[in-house]
């Protein structure tokens, strides 16, 4: 569920997106980076490292009600988050298939199948 959401926000309005629609700390303050390490997708969790402190320093602007206006202008505010936003775009369809194997190869891990 946590790979779905930064999946589905990244790809739609990067790593400010997922911010400012509340997710940043479901991922960011959760062993996700950790979990996706063990599963042997070590890229992704190193990505989610380096985008956590920036997370921390701006977490509290980014996530601000505001204007549609306003938040486009996050994006020039905060250029911080554009490679990490272009390495999760170039390594996605990997990602997103190195998730699924993992939980087809593990569903146990993750329903109860009766």
């Amino acid at each position: 569920m946590a790979y779905r959401i930064l999946r589905d926000e990244v790809m739609d309005g990067g790593f400010i997106q997922l911010i400012h629609n509340g997710y940043g700390g479901f991922i960011f303050l959760n062993p996700f980076a950790k979990m996706v390490k063990q599963w042997g997708i070590i890229e992704l969790g190193r990505l989610i490292s380096k985008v956590h402190p920036n997370f921390k320093k701006y977490r509290e602007e980014i996530e601000k009600d505001c204007t549609d206006e306003e938040f486009m202008s996050l994006f020039e505010r905060f250029p911080v988050f554009d490679d990490f936003d272009d390495s999760f775009v170039e390594h996605e369809e990997e990602w997103t298939a190195a998730i699924a194997e993992y939980i087809d190869g593990h569903i146990e891990e993750f329903a109860e199948i009766g």
